[in-house]
């Protein structure tokens, strides 16, 4: 033990003995440091603190100070009042769930009405049911936009009771059940349903109907299961969607466009770049529906090096394309030097790749890039890969 009054240098004796991990670092960080043999703490005392932040983040010299005395953490154990609370005591003690749901329907009516008076409607609820031996038991549940209807509060918070992974154990019974507004938002739309809209419905209506659907998924399978798509910003194609909680959804953005060079030519097999243009793909289909994750290895046969494919062999079987669109250059993002350094592994495996869609003789329409340039390539030779399928 050290006393409270003790000296910074007494109290740096102690520290010097600890490892790094002591620090409540994360392992990455702790793992850098015992790369380059910084294990102790006493490693740490003394070193230039520029360097250290400079290479290791400014957290490590926070936690130092920290752990030295030197800087003061605030430490709150209490947690902040929710905004809106009403709950409902037993006379006595209750055994079965559907009392609990009962009361839980009677407090949301009772949420509602403190909420209505501000206006506002309830995003993230809390659920505190009281043992008689003093256990509680919390049950959260996040909306995806604030609600002010009793019946949704009360059928969300049923539901999730109904698909609890550990079920409540009602022990001698329970005396007393609480119900929390843990978060709350300006309300102004009513529930509405997808059954209840018609084809008019406007978007705000869509909007609204899809929070619900979002709400009541979550609450039967769990928030974190209930996902959907997102754009990222990248034009890489495997890199340009990813999944995303559905509760967070936000309105797409356009696709990026910084960076990607493209030629619109649309070029019979054969013909040279910039000569008449053929029949092309219309404009809504110029990503395919399907990606292969990862892009297939195909061989292709071209008149000139940098035009067009006339002949292709992909899984064993010859294809010949009657028609051809491109092609679409992408490039290596190299103005994201922050997502260069992040993920520099694989990123510097990315090269440079010309894409063109094409369609055979039976009316596959495929999406196929050429990975690097011809001259770069041993032997004058490109990879060639199958990168997509268009409906």
């Amino acid at each position: 033990m050290v006393p409270e009054t003790a000296a910074v240098g007494d109290l740096d004796a102690v520290l010097a003995r600890l490892p790094v991990s002591g620090l409540r670092l994360t392992p990455e960080t702790a793992a850098a440091l015992g790369r380059v043999g910084l294990k102790r703490i006493g490693d740490l005392i003394g070193r230039p603190r520029s360097a250290l932040a400079a290479r290791f983040g400014v957290t490590l010299i926070i936690r130092l100070d920290q752990a030295r005395g030197i800087d003061t953490e605030a430490i709150s154990p209490r947690q902040p009042m929710a905004p809106a609370i009403v709950e409902h005591g037993f006379a006595e003690p209750v055994l079965t769930t559907a009392a609990i749901e009962a009361a839980c329907r009677s407090l949301a009516a009772q949420l509602v009405t403190k909420l209505e008076e501000r206006g506002q409607g309830a995003t993230a609820l809390q659920l505190s049911v009281y043992r008689v031996d003093g256990l509680v038991r919390r049950i959260d549940l996040k909306l995806a936009c604030p609600c002010k209807v009793p019946k949704t509060l009360a059928d969300l918070m049923t539901l999730r009771l109904g698909h609890l992974d550990d079920p409540l154990d009602p022990g001698f019974g329970y005396d007393l059940v609480r119900l929390a507004a843990t978060a709350i938002g300006d309300a102004t739309d009513e529930e509405r349903r997808f059954d209840d809209l018609g084809d008019d419905a406007s978007p705000a209506e869509l909007a609204v109907a899809r929070a619900s659907l979002v709400d009541r998924l979550g609450a039967r399978f769990g928030e974190a299961n209930i996902r959907t798509i997102a754009f990222a910003d990248t034009h890489i194609p495997e890199r340009a969607t990813g999944l995303i909680l559905a509760r967070r959804v936000t309105p797409a953005v356009g696709a990026p466009t910084r960076g990607a060079k493209t030629a619109a030519t649309v070029s019979k097999p054969g013909s040279k770049p910039g000569s008449k243009p053929g029949i092309g793909l219309p404009q809504r289909m110029r990503r395919p529906l399907r990606l292969f994750d990862p892009a297939e290895p195909v061989e292709v046969m071209a008149e000139v090096p940098d035009g067009p494919p006339i002949l292709l062999q992909w899984r064993r079987r010859r294809l010949r394309l009657v028609r051809a669109e491109g092609p679409e250059r992408i490039a290596m993002e190299w103005w994201r030097p922050e997502a260069l350094a992040a993920n520099q592994a694989e990123r510097a495996k990315d090269k440079t790749r010309d894409y063109w869609r094409v369609e055979d003789t039976a009316g596959r329409r495929l999406w196929l890039y050429r990975e690097g340039f011809y001259e770069a390539q041993p032997g004058g030779t490109a990879c060639w890969f199958v990168h997509g399928l268009f409906a």
